[in-house]
């Protein structure tokens, strides 16, 4: 081989060396460029605000900076409701449940995007983004830096009515009888100091003379958490709760039977024959001076100066007691007394009901019902009356089912 022939055959080796190193080359270059495409839009996929959410959510956690953190600090605080409860619900949902997030309707700012996430369907958060710094990759992908602005935990039973107290957190307003409790989460809810105090119309002619229930009118704000609220009652029974036209949640003063109520009425007085006095008393049969009011008012325990004692002394020299038709009392049916309710030591009241049989001198037959509740209270004051118990008030029951 001359040396002219291998020189050419030289210079083709060294090309062929060359042209695979530059194709070496170019393909790792094409394998960078694609793994850092392929990071890019990930991570372009990754920063879209619903993914962003559900993954901010799903790794959630105490200490981790982000969303865990700001629900240990605004949302899982000691306060209204069950703190613990709220904490253990949110983590255990995030891990396990469906989630999915989509921006609220109606909302339309950029730079701080709502989104509502469920939690296998059912409602779970309302997620207020901040937006933060802004980076381009590629060129041609903008993406941004989110963080959390605020948060709301949604209840998929939360109560009604509930009342935004600024953009971002809710509230209630509610109004509940004194002796009944109102609860956030299960978890007892303290009526605050100042609250309003409303009067309860059952007890209009009782209240002159001693301490009655009210109800108490006040407001809770400020909530990072949809809240469930509920009521017991005086006995500690679930009761339903009304909603007022303005929203307020209204707790019914429905005071229910208690066996100390009713122990506390036997050491006191007998109902059955108060009632049975005073439904004679309304027909003219009692007897005596006065058409026998003196021996009502003694005997029925009237309060005097109530709005009780005044009417028996009103009917009692009416001349509409004169005009009740002649009869005879032919005996009594269907007696009862039920509904003991305590309110306080100095306070009960119960339902009687009782039925009089009457033959009138016409030839006919007749039947009153007396059906009433009657307030009993235990007078302390001697300005008001010689202290011990009477019977203050009472009220027709007749059609209030």
């Amino acid at each position: 081989m001359s040396a002219r022939s291998a020189h050419a055959k030289k210079k083709i080796s060294a090309f062929w060396i060359f042209y695979l190193i530059l194709l070496l080359a170019i393909a790792a270059a094409l394998l960078v460029i694609r793994s850092r495409t392929k990071d890019a839009v990930t991570y372009y996929e990754k920063m879209v605000p619903e993914n962003y959410v559900v993954d901010l959510v799903r790794d959630a956690a105490p200490g981790d900076g982000a969303l865990g953190d700001w629900m240990e600090a605004n949302v899982f605080r000691a306060g209204v409701g069950d703190a613990a409860a709220r904490s253990k619900r949110f983590y255990e949902t995030a891990k396990t449940a469906k989630l999915e997030a989509s921006a609220e309707p109606g909302t339309s700012s950029t730079s701080n995007p709502v989104y509502l996430v469920s939690a296998d369907g059912k409602p779970f958060l309302r997620l207020v983004l901040q937006e933060g710094e802004q980076h381009t990759l590629l060129s041609i992908l903008t993406v941004c830096d989110w963080t959390v602005d605020s948060c709301l935990l949604r209840a998929a039973d939360a109560s009604d009515a509930r009342i935004k107290t600024d953009e971002n957190t809710l509230g209630f307003r509610a109004q509940l009888p004194d002796g009944f409790r109102l609860l956030v989460d299960g978890v007892p809810c303290e009526v605050p100091a100042g609250a309003e105090e409303v009067d309860l119309l059952q007890f209009r002619y009782v209240a002159p003379y001693i301490e009655v229930p009210k109800a108490r009118r006040f407001s809770v704000g400020g909530l990072r958490f949809e809240p469930v609220v509920t009521a017991l009652n005086n006995a500690g029974q679930p009761v339903d709760i009304a909603v007022e036209a303005d929203g307020t949640l209204v707790v019914p003063d429905e005071f229910v039977a208690t066996k100390e109520a009713e122990e506390l009425a036997a050491s006191v007085a007998d109902p059955l024959e108060i009632a049975r006095l005073w439904s004679k008393f309304m027909t003219n049969d009692v007897g005596g001076a006065y058409h026998g009011r003196n021996t009502v008012r003694k005997q029925c325990m009237l309060l005097p100066g109530s709005n009780l004692y005044e009417l028996a002394t009103n009917w009692a020299s009416s001349v509409d007691i004169t005009f009740v038709s002649h009869h005879s009392i032919t005996g009594w049916a269907n007696e009862s007394v039920t509904n003991y309710v305590k309110y306080n030591d100095d306070f009960f009241s119960c339902d009687v009901y009782l039925e009089k049989n009457m033959h009138l001198t016409t030839g006919a037959d007749r039947t009153d019902v007396f059906d009433n509740r009657m307030f009993f209270v235990n007078i302390r004051d001697e300005s008001i009356a010689a202290p011990g118990w009477y019977l203050a008030d009472m009220f027709s029951l007749a059609g209030s089912e």
